[in-house]
C-alpha cells in the first residue's frame, strides 16, 4: 500500500510541475509551502499510525 501511494504521488507530482511549467506559473512555487510540507507530514503520520492500530486489533492472517 505504501508503494502505491509513493508511486502515485510521485508520478502526480511531476504532472503537476510540467502542467505548471507549461503555463508559466512555476516561478511562483519555488519557496516551500510550510503548511502544505505540515498537511503532508500529519497523513503520513496518521496513516502509519492507523496502520499499526489496525495491524495489532485485528487477527488477519495471510494466506499461506
Amino acid at each position: 500500500m505504501y508503494g502505491t501511494i509513493a508511486f502515485h504521488n510521485f508520478l502526480g507530482i511531476f504532472g503537476v510541475i510540467r502542467a505548471l511549467e507549461y503555463l508559466g506559473t512555476l516561478a511562483s512555487y519555488e519557496r516551500p509551502v510550510i503548511p502544505l510540507l505540515v498537511m503532508a507530514v500529519v497523513a503520513v503520520v496518521l496513516l502509519i499510525a492507523a496502520h499499526a492500530y489496525l495491524s495489532s486489533t485485528t487477527n488477519f492472517r495471510a494466506p499461506s
